[in-house]
């Protein structure tokens, strides 16, 4: 880029000789007495029409709420959703977390939602996410616990093979499929 400036006086000629160096109160005057006449070259391409464009604004990245579906004491890994459509790079975090379960969430958007222990029930928990530039926005997952699918037979096989010390199998939060005839349980009884 360059740029020259040259007083001109209301003829349009310069308003000091080319071998002369009109001291700064004739200056003064000069400027006074004829206009500034600015000329730039070299700004702009040749092609530009001059307007400015102000630079575009940075858009907020996008979360998509969601929806799982788990069974009791079963926990899920799943992959949480957001873009952002100037490419910038999304990182995720844990907003609110859940009343029947916790998630942890990984900056990458994996994650894992643990149901609490032998529970059953809707639940949700918040993420959000960041694009380093905007603020950041939030979605929801909407988690739906369903009873665990548990086969009498088995369930009931694995209570007589318990020893004392053990710990209870869990009721809550299982549903029992009849699975069991006469004949289930023969291996079980004891001769008299």
């Amino acid at each position: 880029m360059s740029m020259k400036i040259r007083l001109l006086n209301k003829r349009g000629g310069n308003t000091a000789p080319n071998k002369q160096t009109p001291s700064l109160r004739q200056q003064h005057r000069m400027w006074i007495a004829s206009g500034l006449v600015l000329a730039l070259s070299g700004c702009f391409d040749s092609d530009d029409d001059n307007d400015y464009q102000a630079p575009e604004e940075n858009a907020a990245p996008v979360a998509v709420d969601q929806m799982l579906t788990t069974q009791a004491d079963i926990a899920f890994d799943g992959t949480l959703t957001a873009s952002d459509e100037d490419g910038d790079a999304l990182t995720f975090g844990l907003g609110e977390n859940g009343s029947l379960g916790s998630a942890e969430v990984n900056t990458d958007g994996t994650f894992t939602y643990t149901p609490n222990a032998q529970v059953t029930g809707s639940d949700s928990f918040t993420f959000t996410v960041s694009d380093g530039v905007n603020q950041d926005v939030t979605a929801t997952v909407s988690v739906t616990i369903e009873a665990q699918q548990v086969s009498f037979s088995s369930y009931t096989r694995d209570a007589f093979n318990q020893a004392a010390t053990d710990e209870p199998l869990p009721i809550n939060g299982r549903e029992f499929t009849q699975d069991a005839d006469d004949s289930t349980f023969d291996d079980l009884l004891i001769d008299q």
